[in-house]
């Protein structure tokens, strides 16, 4: 019962993540990227879970695509934009 009431939970926080990446998306091509690429390897909630600088993302991004992740130069440049327009650090 603990088990699947943690379960529940878990997943309203992802979907609460989705959303936001949903209702935040300045294209609908960046967030099928990250729907599509970044839940791939871990849920929604690591992926965005700090904010970073330009070259915060950009250094996450790359570090990702080493590990395997396939996406076009299109595709990283739409991601890259969401994410810095997004989540990026104040200050």
């Amino acid at each position: 019962m603990k088990k699947a009431f943690i379960f529940s939970l878990a997943m309203a926080f992802g979907l609460c993540i989705l959303a936001e990446v949903t209702a935040h998306g300045p294209a609908k091509g960046a967030t099928s990227i990250v729907e599509k690429h970044c839940t791939s390897c871990h849920g929604l909630e690591r992926a965005l879970k700090k904010r970073r600088s330009k070259s915060g993302w950009e250094s996450v991004v790359e570090r990702m695509i080493n590990y395997g992740l396939e996406i076009t130069p299109s595709e990283k440049k739409d991601l890259l934009d969401f994410l810095i327009k997004n989540y990026k650090r104040s200050g």
